[in-house]
């Protein structure tokens, strides 16, 4: 019976890890294809890999979401050019990357009092390096970036859900 309880657990293990790199692996992939995010610095958030955006250093926003009945990738789909009292705000968030937690937080490392909805990633990368990545809830307090810029990534996805789909 004990050997079965490590055999489960290390089964649970490789399935969560597997899990939190999935959504890595899939901004990584839109990362590659398209050549104009390569080589930049960008801020990356998406809800439940489904509904995505990216924030290049220059300000420009572009989305993406999950094409499921074709091949089940992500394609581009718009962009926004963000207001100009936002634009200060992301330049901030870039500035400030330092700022940031050093670990990927999840639900294992992440001290949280509220959480409810659907699963999110959030990471700047910046010189081939990673920052404040997480993968938590979209409704998590504290949050573990500024409240403002997170009420406001998550105030373009939400509308893109409301108006677009």
């Amino acid at each position: 019976m004990k050997k079965l309880g490590i055999i489960a657990f290390l089964i649970l293990t490789i399935i969560i890890k597997a899990q939190d790199n999935k959504s890595y692996s899939l901004v990584n992939k839109i990362i590659e294809s398209n050549s104009i995010l390569q080589e930049k610095d960008l801020i990356i958030y998406s809800i439940r890999d489904g509904l995505l955006l990216i924030i290049m250093d220059n300000n420009d926003i572009f989305l993406f979401n999950r094409n499921i009945e074709r091949d089940n990738n992500f394609q581009y789909y718009g962009s926004l050019k963000p207001k100009k009292k936002d634009i200060k705000m992301i330049k901030d968030i870039f500035k400030d990357k330092g700022k940031c937690h050093s670990d990927k937080l999840t639900w294992k490392n992440y001290n949280y009092k509220v959480s409810n909805g659907n699963n999110n990633y959030f990471l700047i990368k910046s010189n081939s390096k990673n920052y404040c990545e997480f993968e938590l809830s979209v409704v998590i307090q504290p949050t573990p970036i500024d409240a403002n810029f997170y009420r406001f990534i998550n105030s373009i996805l939400f509308n893109e859900i409301i108006w677009k789909n």
